[in-house]
């Protein structure tokens, strides 16, 4: 950026700062004239901070060269600028100040400290960033990518024609047709984001990166355009940004912001919910998504290549951008258009183990959406006032080991399966010595075998249907096991390696399998009806099984987990084209996942 470059910016930048304050604001009497110009005439603002009109027209023209600092606060006062506006005015005036045959200052590092690296995923719960003055986003924990999962989609992948371009929030906002979906406050934050864009653009003017990318923006964005020629500044601090997201609906979250000491330009971006709000429900269900859903270790960011020529590039249609969306590795991020369309295909729910516990509030949660729900359980009385009635219910009895004659009653009622839920299941706990191998089949037999042979007599209609989708409640004791729990880890590790083994053998017929694994929930699982513990008939484990079976059962109903809320949650994940392979329920779950099985 020349000389001349900025002396208009700083021209421009007191015009319209002049234009915003009125006579009354400024305390000078305008004895209902008629006035020319909007907002305060020069000679006022040289009155109010005490300098002559020459003087004053002097600096308006860029002629800053040797003013004080004493006389740059008087202006600032006279012209009422907030810290954001005073801070912008000071980088104007110092960089034009510096002779242009100085080496420019060094543009913002753009890339990320393994330390800082490292302080983002030891973020759990919060969604955090870390951005630089173009709005980049140079690097995010999982929680982070999938909060921001549209803006990452809508970049170019690796090996497009803009190699290596890193996801960038002022090109999203104004580029991509479905950002006015996922901001319902789009407005507001398109000008905050110019206005950003332009303090950045004051700190550092020959950051060739910036130019190039505002050079694109007012070229293919007359909001931008105008927006930027607004000369409105800002600082980010703290606030609340709302999101639409197509994976996890409405947010409402609150921001704080740090700049990066040892990195300048680089900012770290916070986002966090209010407790006990919704937004928190729905940022944990995002959590969960996240971990079972996205790689934890994103490919390396590069650095924004400059494209020769970005403002000659022209806009990219609205087909193109959905194509590149759909060819994007997170193509379950949908836009809401689509998300609706999936919404209004009401589906066949075939739910085991419904009579109670989290198969009841799975029941309740599909007929809540509007789908049919074949319910099951050994007392088909019982599962129907469990569930309630309705036209889109039938209660069918069900024995896990053969499930043939349940599965055709499902179809001869609703004439199709598009969700089998393999929900049935028992926990027989103990030490292993003490567990009687008869008790270690019959946990195999019905939390292993049990869910095969259901899914067995399903697969050949949804095989003929061409569609359908294999949901299997697992257990964060199919990815650790732990103490007292032998045979209930040994059969849910038999369920994680038999499911992820199914999918891509059903996968051609358009037949995808989820596993949940579920923290712990507020399900009957401990309850007496559900958990059989080993007689203790070895003196050396006594003691801790008394104090296990103390703890559990001290347990039962107090667990944290909501079931109501995960039952909502696997109604969403069902509607999603791609839904994960793995589906980590609860903070503690997710933890599981982080952490791995222990060495």
């Amino acid at each position: 950026m020349g000389d001349v470059d900025r002396k208009d910016d700083i021209r421009e930048f007191l015009v319209s700062r002049r234009a915003k304050i009125s006579p009354e604001q400024a305390g000078i009497p305008s004895y209902g004239e008629l006035r020319r110009v909007p907002g305060l005439r020069r000679e006022e603002v040289a009155q109010l901070a005490r300098v002559s009109t020459d003087y004053y027209t002097r600096l308006e023209r860029g002629s800053l060269r040797g003013v004080s600092d004493s006389v740059l606060e008087a202006v600032a006062s006279a012209l009422q600028l907030d810290a954001a506006e005073r801070a912008h005015l000071m980088d104007l005036v110092r960089t034009a100040n510096t002779s242009s045959r100085r080496a420019p200052r060094r543009p913002p590092e753009q890339r990320v400290r393994p330390g800082v690296l490292r302080l983002l995923d030891g973020l759990t719960g919060v969604a955090a960033t870390v951005q630089n003055g173009r709005s980049d986003i140079l690097a995010a924990n999982l929680l982070g990518r999938a909060l921001y999962g549209p803006v990452f989609t809508s970049a170019p992948p690796m090996g497009t024609d803009t190699p290596g371009r890193l996801p960038n929030q002022a090109r999203y906002l104004f580029l991509d047709p479905g950002a006015d979906g996922f901001y319902p406050d789009w407005r507001a934050i398109a000008a905050s984001t110019v206005a950003m864009l332009r303090s950045e653009a004051g700190r550092n003017p020959h950051y060739r990166a910036l130019t190039d990318l505002v050079g694109e923006l007012a070229t293919r964005s007359g909001l931008f355009a105008a927006l930027w020629a607004g000369h409105d500044v800002r600082i980010h601090t703290t606030g609340t940004k709302r999101f639409h997201h197509p994976v996890a609906g409405d947010l409402s979250l609150q921001y704080e912001t740090l700049d990066l000491p040892g990195d300048e330009g680089q900012t770290l971006f916070t986002f966090t919910a209010e407790p006990g709000s919704a937004s928190e429900n729905a940022l944990a269900f995002l959590a969960s998504w996240a971990a079972s859903r996205l790689p934890k270790q994103p490919p390396p960011a590069t650095p924004p290549v400059d494209p020769p020529s970005p403002a000659c590039a022209p806009p990219r249609s609205r087909e193109h951008a959905t194509q590149e969306r759909r060819d994007h590795p997170m193509t379950e991020l949908k836009t809401n258009a689509e998300q609706k369309e999936n919404l209004a295909e009401m589906k066949v729910w075939f739910i085991t183990g419904a009579g109670r516990g989290m198969g009841t509030d799975i029941a309740k949660a599909a007929l809540a959406a509007g789908h049919k729900v074949v319910a099951t359980g050994r007392n088909p009385e019982k599962v129907a006032q469990a569930v309630g009635g309705g036209e889109n219910l039938l209660a069918v009895k069900l024995d896990v080991t053969d499930a043939t004659a349940a599965i055709a009653a499902a179809v001869d009622r609703f004439g199709r399966i598009d969700v089998l839920v393999n929900n049935a299941g028992n926990f027989y706990a103990g030490f292993f010595e003490e567990i009687t191998p008869a008790d270690f089949r019959t946990q195999i037999e019905t939390t292993l075998f049990g869910p095969m042979s259901v899914t067995r007599a399903a697969l050949p209609v949804m095989r003929a249907q061409s569609s359908g989708l294999v949901v299997t409640i697992s257990s964060t004791a199919g990815i650790a096991g732990g103490e007292f729990l032998t045979a209930y880890a040994a059969s849910k590790f038999g369920v994680e390696g038999w499911a992820e083994s199914l999918a891509p053998e059903v996968a051609p017929f358009g037949i995808r399998t989820m596993l949940v694994e579920p923290g712990f929930f507020r399900t009957e699982l401990l309850s007496p009806e559900s958990t059989h513990y080993a007689e203790s008939t070895i003196g050396d484990y006594a003691e801790r099984t008394r104090q296990t079976v103390a703890a559990w059962r001290s347990m039962d109903g107090q667990q944290g987990g909501d079931p109501a809320k995960l039952a909502d949650a696997l109604i969403r994940l069902a509607e999603l084209d791609e839904p994960p392979l793995r589906f980590a329920a609860g903070a503690d779950a997710v933890e599981v996942f982080e952490t791995g099985p222990r060495l």
